[in-house]
């Protein structure tokens, strides 16, 4: 009997993401706990009278969320400073960012992380060092900030040291120095943290090269470069390294959307099962959107209906998609099931979605991506026919 011949995507074709990894959870855990314990001992120590104690819970999360907002501020800032442009800050589930050029606020869920700051580059030129500077701004303002804490308690303002207030001046201080310290050293090596963004920068030329190609490659897009249309040597550099890490997942995102920009089906099924591969790693969110163009890959080119719906029924936040990406997923869908009336319905839904945005490099990029993809709609249409 011959052999069977294996899928070089199973995963792809399986319509199983792979779960996340548990001792990644159970450390964060743990370490949360520990930082909450500490935390109640210097609040608790700080607090004068039983009222106060009894609230340390409460000042726990006051303070932290000061010392994290300052964080993502300090980055921004930093950001500025060396040119960059404001992209979005979120701190716990709320997210303060701009969309289709205009300011939204939102409530995300399953970020994966306290506080992220995202920015858009003006230029290539220099970006590592520029980038090194925005990402030292979180962690130095914290330590700023404790410092200035500090000073204004003890020679300014003496008398807060005897009020209610005084547990969250501890608490701040205490999680500003926290996140100021760990911030600058080298930990979770393969993750987003700033210690390992740092440290990469000072020591790695490929990692850091990938780095600031991505960087590149996604400006292309805000400044309405089509996908098909990405430099070339960028997308070299991005997928250079492989090393099992979070740059090495937005690589294979990069690549992806480049190959389907390319209309290059191989590749695009390369990158995107590599992304599966390594979404054990990801928060959920990310795992979302693994899940969701997985599932617009087996409706699109697979022409598989069911196993689209098995990957977008994964989904934790469906209701979180945006209008542009749920008219994606209605319009692959209708073609899988060979209902063209409403496939076609959606893409007019999608110009006139469209039409409704500011006026911008990226409005045209996608307006004219749009139409190209309503074309490809016609003719899978006629050969449908044909068949």
């Amino acid at each position: 009997m011959a052999d069977v011949e294996q899928s070089a995507t199973p995963i792809l074709d399986s319509g199983a993401l792979p779960p996340q990894r548990k001792k990644n959870t159970v450390l964060g855990f743990f370490v949360g706990v520990l930082i909450g314990i500490l935390f109640l001992v210097v609040t608790i120590k700080a607090s004068s009278t039983q009222s106060q104690k009894d609230i340390a819970g409460l000042t726990y999360f006051i303070a932290l969320g000061l010392a994290v907002i300052i964080h993502e501020l300090g980055h921004l800032t930093a950001g500025w400073l060396v040119g960059f442009h404001f992209a979005s800050i979120s701190v716990g589930p709320l997210v303060l960012g701009k969309e289709h050029g205009r300011i939204k606020i939102n409530f995300r869920q399953g970020l994966g992380a306290l506080g992220f700051a995202g920015v858009n580059i003006d230029r290539i030129r220099r970006l590592r060092r520029r980038f090194l500077i925005f990402i030292v701004g979180g962690p130095a303002s914290n330590l700023l900030s404790a410092a200035l804490v500090v000073v204004l308690v003890k020679y300014v303002f003496p008398s807060v040291r005897g009020s209610w207030l005084m547990p969250v001046i501890a608490g701040f201080l205490y999680l500003s120095l926290f996140l100021g310290v760990i911030g600058f050293l080298p930990l979770w090596s393969k993750s987003r943290s700033d210690g390992s963004r740092i440290w990469m920068l000072l020591t790695s030329y490929r990692k850091s090269r990938r780095l600031i190609s991505a960087m590149a490659l996604i400006n292309q897009t805000r400044l309405g470069v089509p996908l098909k249309s990405w430099k070339s040597t960028w997308l070299e550099a991005v997928t250079a390294v492989r090393d099992e890490s979070f740059d090495e997942f937005t690589a294979n995102w990069i690549a992806f959307l480049a190959a389907s920009g390319r209309k290059d089906v191989p590749t695009l099924k390369t990158h995107l099962e590599r992304c599966l591969e390594l979404a054990y790693m990801l928060p959920v969110v990310k795992r979302d959107e693994i899940a969701r163009e997985a599932g617009i890959y087996a409706a699109w080119h697979g022409n598989n209906a069911v196993l689209a719906e098995k990957w977008l029924a994964q989904m934790k936040y469906p209701k979180q998609i945006v209008k542009m990406m749920q008219l994606r997923i209605d319009i692959v869908l209708s073609y899988a099931r060979k209902d063209f009336d409403n496939a076609f319905k959606g893409m007019d839904e999608g110009s006139v979605f469209i039409e409704s945005l500011p006026q911008s490099p990226y409005q045209d990029m996608l307006k004219q991506s749009w139409l190209e993809w309503k074309d490809e709609l016609k003719e899978k249409q006629n050969q449908s026919v044909t068949v």
